[in-house]
């Protein structure tokens, strides 16, 4: 998900076992890397064949990224396939047999969007999950379990909510109650009262609304992202417990696997989960 400036640099040879991009919004610190995206794909030692498809739900971002392919192409053939593609809250992109990603409504700025994955399978319906009666008789192959006694089960993988204050999952398959892993915007570590900001600048998320995103979703583990540069001076670990600290007097569960991604970290190294999709 997104592009943004040293993407490429921390990916390496990744790039090239990349076939999906989802753009969040069109700010350029979240689409200027695929400069060297385009870039390396087109001049470095790697799969030269393997096709790209850019999403987003905003044109301008997709816009972005086809003036940039352009750009890197104008005068030499590509010899992959890049499609961009619109698409709509709500609309889910089929990502392997069963798991799905699909946008969502950000509170940031004009069309921009989070991303679940999920995966999506049959389970009981809760009154014969409940039955014990019913469940003996299936394991004891007395009943066959038919199509009547099953509903959808969806099972949240991964939220990504980069760059937000505040998430909309109203025009979604469904609405998540819980998620193995929540990517969150924490621009403002330290809550907006710690520093100088404008009327643009609230559009980024808090402290207090990555507790309220936390109690909303009851993630398995959360990763901070997008902390403001204001904070690179702070050490790493100081800056983690203040801001752990501060979840923990919101309410939030000590309980809970909590990752901060201080502004220095995304510049050496690729964040990594063992989440299989």
């Amino acid at each position: 998900m997104d592009a943004g400036e040293g993407f490429s640099s921390v990916m390496a040879n990744y790039i090239f076992a990349i076939d999906k991009i989802f753009l969040s919004h069109d700010h350029m610190d979240h689409v200027a890397g695929l400069t060297s995206f385009f870039g390396l794909r087109r001049a470095a030692m790697g799969d030269k064949e393997k096709p790209v498809i850019i999403y987003s739900t905003s044109q301008r971002a997709l816009d972005l990224a086809e003036s940039i392919y352009n750009l890197i192409y104008q005068d030499r053939k590509c010899t992959y396939e890049v499609t961009f593609e619109k698409l709509i809250y709500g609309k889910r992109v089929r990502l392997s047999k069963n798991v799905y990603m699909e946008p969502f409504i950000t509170l940031h700025c004009k069309d921009s969007a989070g991303l679940m994955i999920y995966s999506e399978s049959q389970r009981l319906k809760g009154a014969y999950r409940e039955n014990e009666f019913f469940l003996k008789q299936v394991r004891e192959q007395k009943r066959k379990v038919t199509s009547k006694h099953l509903e959808k089960h969806y099972k949240s993988l991964i939220i990504n909510a980069l760059d937000n204050a505040g998430i909309d999952f109203s025009r979604n398959t469904f609405t998540p109650d819980t998620c193995e892993l929540l990517i969150d915007d924490l621009t403002f570590a330290e809550g907006l009262e710690k520093v100088e900001y404008n009327e643009f600048e609230v559009k980024h998320n808090t402290p207090e609304g990555v507790a309220k995103n936390i109690k909303l979703l009851n993630p398995k583990s959360v990763l901070l992202s997008h902390i403001s540069s204001r904070y690179m001076s702070t050490k790493p670990y100081m800056l983690k417990n203040r801001i752990i600290s501060k979840l923990r007097d919101l309410g939030v569960s000590r309980a809970l696997e909590i990752e901060v991604f201080h502004p220095s970290t995304s510049l050496h190294k690729p964040y990594t989960s063992d989440i299989k999709v």
